[in-house]
C-alpha cells in the first residue's frame, strides 16, 4: 500500500504535533493510504550548526512512543546527517522512491538544502516528481502559539505548569536512582538521587510536586532539582523523595511526571528548618 507521509523531529510531540498527527490519519484513511511519520535522529540544529546543541523535551524512544500513540504504527527515523546536503526535489524524489504518494506539511515546516520559503515552490516541485502536498493551518484551540521551542523556555523558567498545557501532558524526567549525599535520610525524608540523560532539559532549580512510577504504581513524590545550597552543595543534583514508599531502589530506573512548581530552593540555616520545609511540602502535595 501506498503511504501518505509527514516530517518532522516532533520534539515533545506536543496539542500542535499531535493535531497534525491526527490530521494525517484523517488524510491517509480518506485517500486509502498508509499514514507513516518521517522523524530524525538528531535535531537538525545539532548537525546544521556545531555550537548549538539543544536540550530535548524527549528522548528518541519517548518521542517514537508518543508519535504511536496517536495511532500511527509506522515511524521512520532517518540521521539527518545522511540526508542533510539533499534539496527539497531530491527529497521529495526520496520519498516517491520509498512509496510516498503524499505529503503533508504543517503550516510553518521547511526542508531541502536550497531553502525553500513558500507553499507555491513546494507545489511546483512535488508536480514535476508526482507527489501530492497538503498544508494544514496552525493548531490554536487553546488561543496559544504552540512551539517546541517556546515549551522548552517555560521548563527552563520553571513555568512547569503552562508547559505542560501546551505539552497535552505531564512533562517527564527519567533515569538511574544512584548514590547521593544521603543528607535526605538523615532528617527523615530519604530521596532516589536521579541520573537523567545530559540531552534531557531539567527544568529550573526548585522543589516540585511529582508523580513517580515505580514497577507500574504511581506515588506522590517531592522533587528537589538544586545544588543543595543548605548544605552548600556545588552541584546540581536531582532528588525525588517518594510518599509512602520504603524500597531499595538503586541502580534501577525512575519515571516521573512533573505535576507542578511548589516553590525556589532555599538556603536554610540548619538542617532542622530544612526538615520543617520539606514536611510543610510533604503535607502539601498529601491532600
Amino acid at each position: 500500500m501506498n503511504k501518505a507521509a509527514t516530517i518532522g523531529f516532533f520534539d515533545g510531540v506536543h496539542r500542535g504535533h499531535r493535531f497534525l498527527l491526527r490530521s494525517l490519519l484523517d488524510l491517509s484513511a480518506e485517500h486509502c493510504l498508509e499514514p507513516l511519520v518521517v522523524t530524525f535522529r538528531q535535531h537538525p540544529a545539532q548537525v546544521l550548526r556545531a555550537d548549538s546543541q539543544p536540550l530535548l523535551l524527549n528522548y528518541l524512544q519517548e518521542r517514537v512512543n508518543r508519535i504511536k500513540a496517536v495511532g500511527i504504527k509506522q515511524v521512520e527515523v532517518l540521521d539527518f546527517v545522511t540526508i542533510q546536503k539533499l534539496t527539497a526535489k531530491e527529497f521529495m524524489q526520496q520519498l516517491i522512491d520509498n512509496g510516498v504518494e503524499l505529503l503533508l506539511m504543517g503550516y510553518d515546516h521547511r526542508f531541502g538544502s536550497d531553502l525553500i520559503s513558500s507553499h507555491e515552490q513546494y507545489q511546483i516541485l512535488a508536480s514535476q516528481v508526482g507527489l501530492r502536498i497538503e498544508f494544514i493551518d496552525e493548531y490554536k484551540q487553546i488561543g496559544q502559539h504552540i512551539s517546541s521551542t517556546e515549551i522548552r523556555r517555560l521548563i527552563s523558567q520553571g513555568n512547569i505548569s503552562q508547559a505542560n498545557d501546551l505539552l497535552g501532558y505531564n512533562y517527564c524526567l527519567e533515569g538511574k536512582v544512584v548514590s547521593g549525599n544521603h543528607v535526605g535520610r538523615t532528617i527523615g525524608f530519604p530521596t532516589a538521587n536521579i541520573q537523567t540523560d545530559p540531552i534531557k532539559l531539567i527544568p529550573k532549580a526548585g522543589v516540585y510536586y511529582a508523580v513517580a512510577n515505580y514497577n507500574d504504581k504511581n506515588y506522590k513524590t517531592l522533587l528537589n532539582i538544586g545544588n543543595n545550597p543548605t548544605i552548600n552543595g556545588q552541584k546540581q543534583t536531582i532528588e525525588a523523595h517518594l510518599l509512602d514508599f520504603d524500597k531499595d531502589i538503586y541502580g534501577k530506573n525512575i519515571k516521573m511526571q512533573i505535576v507542578e512548581r511548589l516553590r525556589d530552593e532555599i538556603k536554610f540555616d540548619s538542617l532542622e528548618q530544612l526538615r520543617e520545609q520539606i514536611l510543610k511540602d510533604k503535607q502539601r502535595i498529601s491532600k
